[in-house]
């Protein structure tokens, strides 16, 4: 972790000597870094709240990808179905995750092989509309398919990382929505983009939730 944190801290510095120097006030310098820190500290726990905030209760959450957020999503969620191609990783998870979370091991070998497994094991699951899908795995562009075809009516499909693997083709003459977050994630030193995908009336985007506050 010190890396990131010194990669972030460098950047921090750079930032401030440039501002202020614009601004020809040495004094900012000192200060500047501070105030950095405190903001992205504060737009984190500020989106954390919001979607911890959210009513996650009842909704079902299909995951490419597992990690921290099966447990965050084991957490508040009704169902989490995870599908990992990493098998220690599915190791780990699997004695960890709550008992209303499924984790499946897939295959890494092609995208033919891990698509046809995912089919399989979801044909289990006959009947559910999944109103989140995470697309944070292995053949992101050729799970979009499946993703559409197992999403509720008012979910949503989000995908990390989404300036490449061709998620703007494989999403654009779907129908849905889009809004994009774009930035520094926490330990990151390049930018990135997470995409939402959604449908009308997302329940993401129901006005009825309470704007998260601090408390």
């Amino acid at each position: 972790y010190m890396i990131p944190l010194m990669a972030y801290s460098l950047l921090a510095i750079i930032f401030s000597l440039n501002d202020s120097a614009k601004n020809k006030n040495l004094g900012a310098f000192f200060v500047l870094p501070f105030i950095y820190f405190i903001l992205h500290l504060s737009y984190g726990s500020g989106m954390i709240a919001g979607f911890t905030r959210r009513i996650f209760t009842d909704r079902t959450v299909l995951e490419f990808g597992g990690g921290q957020s099966s447990l965050w999503w084991a957490k508040r969620a009704k169902k989490v179905i995870t599908f990992e191609n990493d098998k220690n990783l599915y190791e780990i998870l699997k004695g960890t995750i709550s008992s209303n979370a499924e984790i499946f091991w897939v295959t890494k070998e092609s995208s033919e092989k891990y698509i046809s497994e995912v089919e399989k094991i979801l044909k289990t699951f006959s009947g559910i509309n999944f109103d989140i899908v995470i697309i944070d795995g292995l053949y992101r562009k050729e799970i979009v398919d499946i993703s559409c075809k197992v999403l509720g009516e008012n979910g949503a499909v989000i995908c990390d990382n989404a300036e490449g693997y061709e998620f703007y083709d494989a999403f654009k003459h779907r129908g849905m929505n889009r809004i994009d977050f774009f930035g520094h994630a926490p330990g990151v030193i390049l930018p990135h983009c997470t995409s939402v995908f959604f449908r009308r009336d997302c329940f993401l985007l129901n006005t009825s939730y309470a704007v998260p506050t601090r408390t």
